[in-house]
């Protein structure tokens, strides 16, 4: 048998440490660094990527989507979204976080939540829009990605203890590379019918916590179903995966019902008009209904 070389050896002893030390946090983790955090209205769970990973993550896939999509250049718009997405943001049950807002210049209707905190909302879909409680409710719905911290538990279920143990111990930046291209891929995929659902949920109880009407979101998934039979192709991937229009709708109705009455709650269609005024005319096809 030919003696093994001196770097097959180092590879072999790295592979073998790198496993041990899987093991060892797969144990100790649960005590230690890993973070009790309320992921929903009433459960918390124990997550191995920290915050701080979960944000630098983010970065680098709010990155990856910005070079696929322009973004647009208005500062009225974007002072808008991001007042009503932080208003919103402030009754998320994760505040470790900062919620940043930004519109791509696109016709698609879609909303995405980047790990950590990054949200986009299409010019479609602001478009679409009918008033101001519905702008919250979709921004509501990311952000319960967010809170949620779907993309972090997709990704840890993907990649494993393995995975962290190479995170904590900032192996190289090839094994970021990698989780940042598995956490953009994954955000393009779409959610689990499960982490819809739950998003919106917890983006209506966000919503209502903000004093937005949270009808919103039911006249939302409405006009969808109208748009959705007219150019089906216009409905990305947040919006045409399943649960269908008509399951979220009757969960919300379901939800509503539920919630503590409130009076004076925010519709906002005088001002949603005037502020979107150049986006209808931008995204023609969002106007006709």
């Amino acid at each position: 048998m030919a003696p093994l070389k001196n770097q097959t050896i180092l590879s072999i002893l790295k592979e073998t440490a790198m496993k041990w030390i899987s093991v060892i946090l797969l144990i100790f983790l649960p005590f230690t660094g890993c973070a009790r955090v309320q992921t929903g209205l009433n459960r918390t769970e124990r997550l191995l990527i920290g915050t701080e990973q979960e944000v630098e993550i983010g970065k680098s896939v709010a990155k990856n989507v910005e070079e696929k999509y322009k973004i647009l250049n208005d500062p009225a718009i974007i002072s808008y979204i991001n007042e009503v997405g932080q208003q919103v943001a402030a009754k998320s049950f994760r505040q470790d976080v900062k919620y940043h807002f930004k519109v791509l210049d696109d016709e698609n209707i879609n909303a995405l939540a980047c790990p950590g905190g990054f949200i986009y909302i299409f010019g479609g879909a602001l478009a679409a829009m009918e008033n101001e409680a519905q702008l919250a409710f979709v921004l509501g719905h990311e952000i319960a990605h967010v809170s949620a911290r779907h993309s972090a538990k997709k990704i840890q279920k993907v990649l494993g203890v393995t995975l962290l143990a190479r995170l904590i111990l900032k192996e190289d930046d090839e094994t970021l590379c990698q989780i940042v291209n598995l956490a953009t891929n994954l955000l393009f995929l779409g959610y689990s019918r499960r982490d819809e659902f739950e998003a919106d949920e917890l983006g209506v109880y966000f919503v209502h916590e903000a004093n937005y009407d949270p009808q919103g979101g039911i006249e939302f998934f409405e006009i969808l179903k109208k748009i959705q039979k007219r150019e089906p192709s216009r409905i990305e991937v947040l919006f045409s995966s399943h649960p269908s229009s008509s399951d979220r709708i009757n969960q919300i109705r379901g939800q509503i019902e539920r919630l503590p009455k409130k009076e004076g709650l925010e519709i906002g269609e005088n001002r949603f008009r005037e502020m979107t005024r150049g986006l209808r005319g931008r995204y023609q096809k969002g106007s006709e209904r």
